[in-house]
């Protein structure tokens, strides 16, 4: 079975978890020449036009003497090459002109991006969006201010330590062990099918998770549930774990929850294939290959390919 290329996987960076908390360090390393800053605004990255197309970031001497606030410039970590990372919300160089921009759209331009550096944007967007809605301490409400250059917010009132949040989503391919496969339209992004979706609630597993969404928004009942691969996804924070599951009843009729679907029907083999392969006589459309969904497929079809049904 080959490999898949899974977007936004395959981090290189090491996070200096223990030597972050020097402050001496980190600083150290906001002075190198190597040290490179991701720019980040709600809905894209940004990149000076002088660096050419090449660029997915700014190098961090050019845009640390206008920044707002240095304690807005998160340390993300060093690559294997020892260069240092770090990221912030364009409004903190603001002083910078936008012509002197030029826009990283991920979704669009991740396939032209080498896993480690795709890896890195994903972390620098997400952990700046984190910061942008914690800048208040949740338990009394004063301010927070960052610690570890990034690593956290620490109420400056109670003491309350805040880290940046990852909301885990199950992410579920139905199948009837026969061929098919069960995708759903979902109202909010009504021009595809995809796989079954819903986040983790409190106390569940992945298992009970997938279970109950599938449940609730088609009305069939899956027995075993086992676990694929996962998915960081920086829009803004979730970790997409993908599963298959195998249906009780084939025959059981579809009861779609009409608040968050708009069907869910059972899909062929070929079917599944002519919609990854955007076949123009295809009737079905799935998730580009940047979502897990798109991947989940293709395992599937190539499992099925090799004369294997997935194991559950």
């Amino acid at each position: 079975m080959k490999a898949l290329r899974i977007p936004f996987a395959g981090a290189t960076l090491n996070r200096r978890e223990v030597e972050r908390r020097d402050a001496s360090f980190v600083q150290q390393l906001i002075t190198s020449d190597m040290a490179r800053l991701l720019v980040v605004s709600d809905l894209a990255l940004h990149r000076l036009k002088s660096d050419g197309d090449t660029s997915v970031d700014v190098p961090l001497r050019v845009a640390l003497h206008t920044c707002r606030d240095i304690a807005d410039i998160y340390f993300l970590g060093t690559e294997t090459n020892s260069v240092p990372y770090f990221a912030t919300h364009r409004s903190n160089v603001s002083a910078i002109p936008d012509e002197e921009f030029s826009d990283i759209d991920l979704r669009q331009q991740y396939a032209t991006l080498a896993d480690a550096t795709l890896a890195r944007l994903a972390i620098g967007r997400s952990l700046v969006t984190w910061h942008n809605t914690a800048r208040f301490c949740g338990s009394c409400g004063q301010s927070a201010r960052v610690v570890e250059f990034g690593a956290a917010r620490k109420c400056t009132s109670c003491g309350t330590s805040n880290y940046p949040r990852v909301n885990p989503v199950a992410l579920t391919l139905v199948l009837d062990g026969c061929g098919s496969c069960l995708l759903a339209q979902h109202v909010q992004r009504p021009k595809f099918f995809t796989c079954v979706a819903g986040f983790i609630s409190q106390g569940e597993t992945l298992e009970e998770a997938a279970r109950r969404e599938v449940e609730e928004e088609t009305g069939l009942k899956v027995g075993n549930v086992s676990y694929v691969f996962s998915q960081p996804w920086p829009f803004p924070g979730q970790l997409m774990l993908g599963c298959f599951a195998t249906v009780v009843d084939r025959n059981a009729p579809v009861k779609v929850d009409t608040h968050e679907l708009l069907a869910a029907k059972w899909f062929t083999r070929d079917e599944v294939i002519g919609a990854l392969a955007r076949s123009r006589d295809s009737p079905l459309r799935v998730p580009d290959s940047i979502a897990l969904a798109n991947r989940l497929l293709s395992h599937w079809i190539d499992a099925i390919t090799d004369g294997k049904q997935p194991k559950l």
